[in-house]
């Protein structure tokens, strides 16, 4: 049970982690092209 627990937390971060790295290259492309343009 602990394992499973584990592994359903692991993959919760790494979602999370997945997200917010989208999000920050959106808004870091949009940054950059503000700047460049």
């Amino acid at each position: 049970q602990g394992s499973a627990i584990t592994v359903m937390v692991a993959s919760v971060v790494i979602a999370l982690i997945v997200l917010v790295m989208d999000l920050v290259f959106k808004y870091g492309m949009n940054f950059v092209y503000s700047i460049f343009s």
